[in-house]
């Protein structure tokens, strides 16, 4: 089953796993040729910004038998996907304009 990724208001993350969208890749062809590439995106939180919250909060991940921070969490999450289950990756980022991040906090 194909699951969306969670939203929430202001500076609150709601992600606390990545999310394969589609579940399962779809092929697309290459323009012009005989090729096909396996496509789905990820989403995940990525590597997190100091001045946002949730930093200390505890969670569990496949990875650890105990729960970690929150941080790390993501930072390891964010690793393995890349690493294990991507062959091109795409870092999509802000500059913090839209969700009311000062940008100096943004680097």
């Amino acid at each position: 089953m194909d699951e969306k990724p969670q939203s929430s208001a202001g500076l609150e993350i709601m992600t606390t796993e990545p999310k394969f969208i589609p579940a399962q890749a779809v092929s697309v062809p290459i323009h012009v040729s005989n090729i096909h590439m396996k496509l789905r995106f990820v989403d995940c939180v990525g590597y997190m910004i100091d001045s946002i919250g949730n930093h200390d909060k505890l969670i569990q991940t496949p990875w650890n038998q105990e729960p970690i921070p929150f941080q790390q969490a993501a930072k390891l999450g964010t690793d393995k996907v890349i690493r294990d289950h991507s062959t091109v990756g795409f870092v999509v980022s802000t500059d913090g304009t839209v969700n009311g991040i000062a940008r100096d906090l943004v680097t």
